[in-house]
């Protein structure tokens, strides 16, 4: 699938239509009058236009655009402006104004109060930075990284063609910089933090943890 990513301005972007293949695709985000998140997209062929109706959006916030910052190459100085991150392209988009925009690759970025860290890897053998939300920043960091995907369904009754589906991951990054996945449940916690759990000396609920409950075995295990 090809997709052509046009200018970025206040509230459009581009993300993929399926059986779409070099064409023009511009998406906008607004409130519907139920109050709704909804993304319109219009695709342009060469002889007619198609318009697509998906509930909710690709982006981390809405409004698209939020202040924030944004640190490249190690550098220990921010750039401060507005900062989009779009979940289903795995896109970082940072501007100064509201006509001049790019897309960067930063080391760590925030959206308002939001702390991002962005981890290099490999994706079918080529360079692929991810996207991590910083819900506890101590040595021992605990992460989530979010991602949406367009699910094609059409819904005659509310008139839309498909929805955002999202999937959220949980991280342990310990100060070796190991990256490693943990899920909310008792059985995973235990595993994953066995020390920090015993050195805590809290208690675990059956069924799901609570992300607060991981917050606090961290903070009061040392992993400050």
């Amino acid at each position: 699938m090809n997709l052509r990513l046009l200018p970025f301005l206040t509230g459009f972007l581009a993300i993929p239509i399926v059986g779409t293949s070099q064409v023009l695709t511009t998406c906008v985000t607004s409130l519907n009058q139920q109050q709704v998140l909804t993304t319109t997209c219009s695709t342009q062929y060469s002889a007619s236009a198609v318009q697509q109706i998906f509930k909710g959006t690709p982006f981390f916030t809405y409004p698209n655009w939020q202040a924030g910052s944004i640190q490249l190459n190690g550098q220990q100085r921010p750039l401060t402006g507005e900062v989009a991150y779009d979940l289903v392209d795995n896109q970082v988009y940072y501007r100064l104004d509201s006509v001049h925009s790019e897309v960067v690759k930063p080391d760590v970025f925030f959206i308002n109060q939001v702390k991002f860290l962005g981890e290099s890897t490999a994706f079918m053998g080529k360079p692929f930075t991810a996207y991590y939300e910083v819900l506890y920043d101590g040595s021992i960091k605990l992460l989530k990284r979010t991602t949406r995907k367009v699910i094609l369904q059409e819904d005659p009754r509310e008139g839309y063609n498909g929805y955002y589906q999202e999937k959220t991951t949980y991280f342990i990054k310990r100060r070796t910089g190991t990256l490693t996945s943990i899920n909310l449940t008792r059985r995973s916690v235990e595993r994953i933090l066995a020390s920090e759990l015993k050195r805590s000396g809290q208690s675990l609920p059956d069924g799901n943890v609570p992300v607060e409950t991981l917050i606090g075995i961290l903070r009061t295990s040392g992993g400050e």
